[in-house]
């Protein structure tokens, strides 16, 4: 397998070969391969990708037709046309992934590249030709990590860690904080009522402004009547305030930041009651609801 590099984003080309003789390409090779085997046997069990949903120990994140890959796969499939890495013209602080992958493009293995795997020449010492003394090496280096960050195959993204990911690749699109004016227009849509003068945005809020980003994404509140939420408000007893205004039902929107986490998450389908003490949820986290 060719080894390849992924530049920060203000350095061109994007991607770069990284040369190697034969025997540190076999070296190279057998420590992706062992990362590989690692990912699948510790984290077998995939799970679409939800922004709040935190993973099991034995679970990773998919996320189908996944584009941003595409310049890594010709890379794979064309390498002799990629330019080789020269730490002359791009420092290896500028690398922020290392990946391999087939020789196809269709199965790519990726790490992200931090500061610290940067050996550096003017303070490294090595032993070369013998085990007793140090020698300083002529020029920088880099050590590989001991985890692969992200699989793509055949277009499915795998991963476990989204802020890894984030380091990589323009994630924005899955999961990201709403504006300001995005959260206007979430409280003004013709789903809720407020008061005067409320602002979602007052609250400077991650949690929620993160809820409103999935909401938007899912679609919830234009697939679902206000009838069909609040029968499933009644099925969980979760309390959901329904007024009528303008000769149309519409959900009132809490004035404090607990009440509205609260209806985000219902909204988000992250309520629910557990089948064997009768007790409220919220998913995953198993936060209790008084």
């Amino acid at each position: 397998m060719e080894l390849f590099a992924l530049t920060e984003d203000d350095i061109t080309p994007d991607v770069v070969k990284i040369c190697l003789d034969k025997k540190t390409s076999d070296t190279v090779n057998q420590i992706f391969e062992k990362m590989i085997a690692a990912f699948y046997e510790t984290s077998p069990d995939p799970m679409d990708y939800s922004a709040d949903y935190k993973l099991d120990k034995n679970e990773h994140f998919i996320i189908p037709s996944f584009k941003q890959h595409i310049p890594l796969g010709e890379a794979l499939i064309s390498p002799k046309a990629i330019t080789a890495l020269d730490i002359n013209d791009i420092g290896l602080d500028k690398i922020k992934a290392l990946f391999t992958g087939s020789t196809d493009g269709q199965r790519i293995y990726i790490q992200k590249f931090d500061k610290g795997q940067v050996i550096t020449a003017t303070n490294s010492f090595f032993f070369f030709d013998n085990t007793k003394t140090f020698s300083a090496p002529e020029h920088n280096g880099l050590t590989i990590g001991p985890k692969i960050t992200a699989i793509i195959d055949s277009n499915i993204l795998l991963f476990r860690n989204f802020n890894n990911l984030r380091r990589i690749f323009n994630m924005d699109e899955y999961y990201r904080s709403a504006t300001d004016s995005e959260l206007d227009a979430f409280q003004e849509s013709d789903v809720f009522h407020c008061e005067n003068g409320f602002k979602l945005s007052d609250f400077d809020d991650t949690v929620i402004r993160r809820k409103v980003t999935l909401l938007n994404m899912s679609g919830v509140l234009k697939e679902h009547t206000i009838a069909t939420l609040q029968e499933a408000a009644s099925v969980l007893n979760h309390p959901l305030d329904i007024m009528r205004f303008e000769e149309k039902d519409k959900i009132k929107l809490p004035n404090n930041k607990r009440d509205i986490k609260l209806l985000l998450s219902f909204l988000d389908s992250d309520i629910y009651i557990s089948a064997i003490n009768g007790v409220k949820y919220r998913s995953n986290s198993k936060t209790r609801i008084i």
